[in-house]
């Protein structure tokens, strides 16, 4: 028998533990992560813009002295730079898999990594997972996914990763192994793509500070120990500038704040317009219901948003080259002061309960729609990539891709697909990225660069109040002895070509093939 006082002390114990709420449990975490990857599961091709263009990069770099077609064709120059994530898991994993099994995996994988990252940053900071944690996920998919930056989304799904592996460690105590732990993790994430890299060096910096200012040292001692925590994760600037020594590419459009406004509007833009800009404004709503005290928001994160939303009011369109700047951070910016936000202390467990459900539904529709428009542009793919089937292999292929006359919220996706001749066909195709410093791949000089390179693959159709040039006059100008096939990607009968020079060889709903005669 226990003495009367323990057995007491022994029954208050007790009664004080409380079990943890389902919408803190690894079981529900675990939901989360893995069924971000539900959208992908179905397409052959996942159809975000300019995946297939990457996918025919990663064809040339894969077969690079084995494939004497393409290597008429393209040429593959590796170097250290800041934009090889894909690329580089592309090396086993596409000698193991295929090309396109192995595209497909990584670029699932993509949204649960960020959707992992997200949830440790907030566990980290908020020392437990916040019922408002679900609602940054569908995030992890917003525009810049949907535009096909998978370099530079796999880099963000790994700077939140190692942003939360930078809090755990730094909550334990082991400053000095995070210190040296950082270096090649620093190096990995600007691997990937140096904005990654970026937004992880801001990260890090605003929980040091926030850190170093508990410590009371002053606002100059503050920032000087803040920074010298962080120093570790400079190291690529080594890197970066031995890969911008030889030139850098294109920096304008500065505060464009009609555009960046546009950009938050837009950070979870997919296919419906009502649902996509309503899902955003419900975000908003949130951060309000924070802004008025209904939840609160956790410092470390709070600093975080501060710093991204200045680095993305800085931010240009067009930065060394790299267009939509600007809009690649908005989803981030988004996801960052969403995860901040926490239950009061004196929030009743019910109505935590309620937040939660409320999260996992918001969760469950953005996964269902990103679901349902992959699988109908999917269906679109498919339809237009019949035509590969009639492309001889090693065919000089040149593609014009007619863009809806209104783009509106969401394209054709449509802009790269003729890449896919190039996995399937081994062809030369003419969308290919060609940018000094900003792509390992360079095409061969046997065209004028206006008819081998991206963009020279967008046409408009008449009647279309687009800045591209008219299909037609494509279609008159062009060196028909370079090429084999002529393949139209986008227009409807009406507008294709009566041109006896050009021979019918597929015929699609809004798509056509044919071969060049004298």
């Amino acid at each position: 028998m226990l003495p009367e006082s323990l057995a007491a002390r022994s029954a208050d114990a007790s009664a004080s533990i409380v079990p943890r709420p389902w919408w803190d449990r690894p079981a529900y975490a675990w939901l989360l992560i893995l069924g971000m990857a539900i959208p992908m599961l179905w397409p052959d091709v996942v159809p975000i813009s300019d995946l297939p263009g990457h996918m025919g990069r990663y064809a040339v770099q894969l077969n690079a002295g084995h494939a004497p077609l393409l290597d008429r064709w393209y040429a593959i120059h590796w170097w250290p730079i800041g934009n090889l994530g894909v690329d580089l898991l592309m090396i086993p994993l596409g000698h193991l898999l295929g090309i396109e099994a192995a595209a497909r995996l990584i670029v699932a994988a993509i949204p649960p990594i960020t959707a992992a990252g997200f949830l440790l940053v907030a566990r980290e900071t908020h020392r437990t997972l916040p019922p408002t944690a679900a609602f940054a996920l569908p995030l992890a998919m917003g525009y810049p996914f949907h535009f096909g930056f998978v370099n530079f989304a796999l880099s963000m799904g790994l700077a939140f990763l190692a942003f939360g592996l930078w809090l755990r460690m730094g909550r334990l105590g082991r400053g000095r192994g995070r210190a040296l732990l950082f270096v090649p993790v620093a190096m990995l994430v600007w691997l990937a793509h140096a904005f990654g890299w970026a937004v992880l060096g801001l990260l890090c910096f605003a929980a040091a500070l926030v850190s170093r200012h508990e410590e009371r040292r002053g606002p100059v001692r503050t920032l000087w120990h803040a920074g010298r925590d962080c120093a570790p994760l400079a190291v690529p600037l080594l890197l970066m500038l031995a890969w911008r020594s030889g030139g850098t590419g294109a920096t304008s459009d500065f505060f464009d704040w009609y555009g960046k406004y546009g950009w938050l509007q837009s950070a979870l833009r997919d296919h419906w317009k009502a649902l996509d800009g309503d899902s955003a404004e419900l975000l908003v709503l949130l951060v309000g219901l924070g802004a008025i005290g209904l939840f609160r928001f956790e410092r470390t994160l709070l600093a975080a948003t501060v710093l991204l939303t200045l680095a993305y009011c800085a931010l240009p369109q067009v930065l060394l080259g790299s267009h939509y700047a600007d809009m690649r951070l908005a989803p981030y910016l988004f996801a960052t002061i969403v995860l901040a936000l926490g239950p009061q202390a004196d929030m009743p467990r019910r109505v935590s309960a309620g937040v939660a459900l409320a999260a996992l539904l918001f969760w469950a529709v953005r996964v269902g729609a990103t679901t349902a428009s992959l699988y109908l542009h999917g269906v679109a793919y498919d339809r237009q990539l019949a035509a590969i089937d009639h492309i001889p292999v090693g065919a000089r292929v040149y593609a014009l891709v007619a863009p809806p006359c209104d783009r509106g919220w969401d394209g054709t996706r449509f802009d790269h697909l003729p890449s896919m001749a190039i996995v399937r066909r081994s062809a030369f195709t003419n969308d290919q990225w060609a940018e000094p410093g900003g792509q390992m791949l360079t095409v061969r000089p046997f065209l004028p660069a206006g008819f081998a390179i991206n963009p020279s693959q967008i046409v408009r159709l008449p009647g279309c109040a687009r800045p591209e040039p008219l299909l037609g006059d494509r279609l008159a100008h062009f060196p028909r002895e370079k090429f084999d096939m002529v393949w139209l990607v986008g227009v409807p009968p009406a507008a294709r070509p009566l041109d006896p020079g050009l021979r019918p060889v597929w015929q699609g709903a809004d798509g056509a093939l044919y071969r060049i005669v004298p």
